[in-house]
């Protein structure tokens, strides 16, 4: 009997179907009725299953928002700090403690990473604050721990769910499709021993499972089950643009640091060569006063 294996590729909602609809057939046909309750059972588990995904899925959606909001708050922070950082340094930029503070960016490029270099440069504050001689600066030492205290928790709040939807996606289903498959191999026995022993023709037991095409999804037939998988592949489609999104950011940090770089490379170079030349000029003129 043909008897297609359901792989990993097939979504939980298609498995669902793949089992509902033999199920309907065992209930159907007098020589499957043993095999009703296995099936039902297989049910009920493709649809806790659903049940986890969705769960994993939304604790996910939480935790993508905690890490929003812990990079919003210490937007915030940072450029809520940078009045007080101005005047603790007197409007120069070049200042050590702006220096310390801010590196080579601006306060706008400052941020612009969601809980990345932002944040390892924003561990060095408390510190850097409770040195400052400035008291406005100070008083920020508290809110700013806070603030660190909370990202580091959405970041271990996002790594739990991934690791917890990786989990269940690498473990979870495909021990799921081992038992499915497990019944539907013995539901295949079943019916072939059937007509080998002469107690039905082989068309009599054709049909047991859907026939789809090995390269094709069984397509949904209703619109709540399109709906299951439209919402499906959106979330992971989220996902993969916010993960498009940081990776996006990081390059154009890292372009703007080349750039930044390279002028003040130029900078220096000529610098150094005003340096040289006046340092030829005092050199004559000084010649010139000995003479």
């Amino acid at each position: 009997m043909q008897m297609p294996t359901l792989t990993s590729d097939m979504s939980l909602s298609d498995l669902r179907r793949e089992v509902r609809y033999t199920l309907a057939v065992t209930r159907a046909r007098s020589y499957t009725a043993s095999q009703v309750a296995i099936f039902e059972a297989r049910l009920k588990e493709v649809a806790a299953a659903e049940g986890e995904l969705a769960t994993l899925q939304d604790k996910l959606e939480d935790a993508q928002a905690a890490i929003d909001e812990a990079d919003q708050q210490l937007d915030v922070f940072v450029l809520d700090t940078v009045p007080d950082a101005r005047e603790a340094v007197g409007k120069d930029t070049d200042a050590p403690l702006w220096k310390a503070l801010f590196g080579d960016l601006r306060p706008s490029e400052f941020v612009r990473p969601k809980l990345g270099d932002e944040l390892q440069q924003l561990r060095r504050w408390p510190e850097l604050l409770k040195a400052s001689s400035n008291v406005a600066l100070q008083g920020r030492v508290a809110t700013c721990e806070k603030l660190l205290k909370a990202a580091d928790a959405a970041i271990a709040g996002q790594e739990a769910a991934q690791t917890a939807l990786k989990v269940f996606r690498g473990t979870k289903v495909p021990a799921l499709l081992d038992r499915v498959n497990a019944s539907r191999h013995d539901l295949g026995n079943l019916a072939d021993q059937q007509v080998f022993t002469g107690k039905l023709r082989s068309e009599e037991v054709d049909g047991l499972f859907r026939r789809f095409s090995r390269n094709r999804k069984v397509r949904p037939e209703t619109l709540e089950q399109l709906q299951a998988d439209i919402a499906e592949t959106q979330q992971q489609l989220a996902e993969q643009q916010r993960r498009l999104k940081v990776l996006q950011t990081e390059r154009e940090q890292e372009q703007q640091k080349a750039v930044a770089r390279a002028a003040q490379e130029k900078a220096l170079q000529e610098a150094r060569a005003q340096q040289a030349e006046a340092a030829a000029k005092i050199a004559s003129l000084e010649s010139l006063l000995k003479t």
